[in-house]
């Protein structure tokens, strides 16, 4: 008889984007016309996106509808992953539909102009170094439709088209017009920056918090070159 020897189960902890949707009340028709709206702003951005429900808010005595909620998700390409809440009871029937109880202390409401995707993470001083991957270039512009990733910082010498996507886990600095989605410090890096030559972008995020176009302060925009920072759980986009 053979016998076939496994290879031990490894477990890595990892960081993933979490989108918080805060539920106040059990209208599910508000918040079917809520979501539609902002996913029109960034369809491909919200496309397949886990959902953690923040019930913090939640003001009725009746349980939320788990099931509903998940239904309406789903039927909009939303995943909802989690629950984040101290209510017992809240808890007890998340667990019953199969969804992760989170640490109320990760969950945080939306600020005015900028939205928070995941949970915020305490920088540990105190962890070892690690060493990071190498900086990826590339030297031709970034076509519509086209989505380049890099671990570390990414840089772009030509210019990100409308409808192309440039992910970083680090920094994203783009020599060209950036008029497509740039989502850098995506492994929760608050100190990741966006630099561009001209700022024409759809979106912007930084570390989870994120803004789309609609949102910009025109006013205060430069078609120059740009830098896009955290700031107080908010993104500045302001001249270089």
């Amino acid at each position: 008889m053979t016998v076939t020897m496994l290879e031990p189960l490894q477990l890595r902890a990892s960081l993933f984007p979490l989108t918080i949707l805060p539920l106040k009340d059990n209208n599910l028709n508000a918040l079917a016309l809520a979501l539609d709206a902002k996913i029109n702003q960034a369809p491909q951005f919200f496309n397949g996106t886990p959902i953690v429900l923040d019930l913090h808010s939640y003001t009725l005595e009746a349980l939320p509808p788990f099931r509903d909620i998940k239904a309406l998700l789903d039927s909009r390409g939303l995943k909802l992953v989690g629950v984040a809440t101290g209510n017992e009871l809240y808890k007890k029937e998340a667990s019953v539909q199969g969804l992760a109880l989170m640490d109320p202390k990760q969950s945080s409401n939306n600020t005015q102009n900028s939205k928070k995707m995941a949970p915020s993470v305490e920088n540990n001083s105190s962890a070892a170094p690690q060493s990071q991957p190498p900086s990826k270039m590339i030297l031709q512009s970034i076509r519509s439709g086209q989505q380049v990733y890099a671990e570390n910082d990414l840089i772009i010498l030509g210019m990100v088209s409308p409808g192309a996507e440039i992910i970083a886990g680090g920094n994203i600095h783009v020599y060209g017009k950036l008029s497509g989605r740039a989502l850098a410090g995506i492994q929760q890096q608050s100190q990741a920056r966006i630099f561009c030559r001209e700022f024409n972008a759809e979106l912007i995020a930084i570390a989870g918090v994120y803004q789309v176009k609609e949102d910009f302060d025109l006013a205060k925009l430069t078609r120059g070159a740009t830098q896009i920072y955290l700031e107080d759980n908010h993104l500045k986009i302001v001249p270089l």
